[in-house]
Formats: C-alpha cells, structure tokens, sequence
C-alpha cells in the first residue's frame, strides 16, 4: 500500500513498478518519497495535483483527470511489458 512504501526506502522491487502519488496527499508527502525515488531510479513515479484515494469513485477526494492519466500510464506499462 503506497503509504507504507517510505518505511522501505532502500528496497527494490523485484519487478517492472509504476507508482502514482496525490500531490495533497497527507499520508505520502513528496519529502518522504523522494528517497524512494533515488533509490530506484528504474521506477515510474508519478505525482497528480490531487490527494489521497484521487482514484476512488467512492471517496469525495476523486479526481476524474489524475485517474484518467494513472490509469493511460499503467495500461501503458502494462503493454509494454506484458505483450
């Protein structure tokens, strides 16, 4: 869950990772992904002008446009890496 991911800075996941971020996002602020970031220069990060659960139809912090662009680049990855 993308909350937990700064307690693990140094890990590397072991296959292909996109991850999206709420620029609002109180439980992911950028100060604490940014060591994520550098320690994994192979992942895709990507930062909306939105907040926590933006991707949630069901919760009041939905934003149609970030989740339409997260949800273009993940079937991009997902195309990319498993076709």
């Amino acid at each position: 869950y993308g909350s937990s991911i700064p307690a693990f800075p140094g890990d590397q996941p072991k296959c292909t990772t996109i991850c999206h971020w709420g620029k609002t996002d109180p439980t992911t602020p950028e100060d604490q992904i940014s060591p994520v970031a550098e320690n994994n220069p192979d992942v895709q990060m990507h930062w909306y002008e939105a907040g926590h659960g933006f991707n949630s139809v069901e919760r009041d912090s939905f934003d149609a446009d970030s989740a339409t662009l997260a949800r273009e680049r993940t079937l991009a990855l997902f195309k990319q890496e498993l076709l």
